[in-house]
């Protein structure tokens, strides 16, 4: 099978375990070897995340903070994210990590890479933030591949364009091109 990207999001299904979940993956990993692995699954652990590997994982700041057994608390500082993200890099076994930290931005950190914090793109008003997760993730894959880098500040630009812009849509309507790449000449 040939496949450049898995994208794996949302919750597990009711009766899926986290093993049953982790072999799922591993078998789209051997059926698609060259395959990159991109997760946003709040509901894993962090053991589960290391067992998949994943190319690059997605927590928001509130997942991330579970994910470390941190407490819940309001947006961390960008230094306190960064920080976030280098651990989740490590302790997830991940090539790439992301910790979206809403209108304020998003922390990132690349196995013995580079880290730091992006700040979002200024937007008028927000309409929905509905799919905004969802739509950073879009993002930095079309980073990753449309614009076909390996680094992953760049491709984090896209996803925070993209990200912003869909704060700026009703519901879950995809953003405007045009809105993401104006964000984007902004960042």
């Amino acid at each position: 099978a040939r496949a450049d990207a898995a994208v794996f999001s949302g919750s597990l299904p009711r009766g899926i375990t986290q093993k049953d979940f982790a072999e799922f993956v591993q078998s789209v990993r051997r059926a698609a070897p060259h395959c990159r692995i991109f997760l946003d699954c709040p509901s894993l652990t962090i053991e589960a995340a290391a067992a998949i590997a994943p190319f690059l994982m997605k927590p928001n700041a509130e997942e991330a903070a579970e994910l470390l057994g941190l407490p819940r608390s309001e947006t961390p500082s960008p230094q306190a994210a960064v920080l976030w993200a280098e651990q989740l890099c490590i302790r997830g076994q991940c090539a790439h990590t992301v910790v979206s930290c809403g209108a304020a931005g998003a922390a990132y950190a690349s196995k013995g890479g580079a880290s730091g914090f992006l700040t979002a793109p200024k937007t008028e008003r927000t309409v929905s933030t509905v799919g905004a997760g969802d739509s950073m993730l879009a993002g930095i894959i079309y980073g990753f591949f449309h614009e076909n880098t390996a680094d992953l500040k760049s491709a984090l630009r896209w996803g925070a364009a993209f990200g912003s812009a869909a704060c700026l849509t009703r519901g879950t309507q995809p953003p405007e091109q045009e809105t993401v790449l104006k964000l984007l000449r902004e960042l």
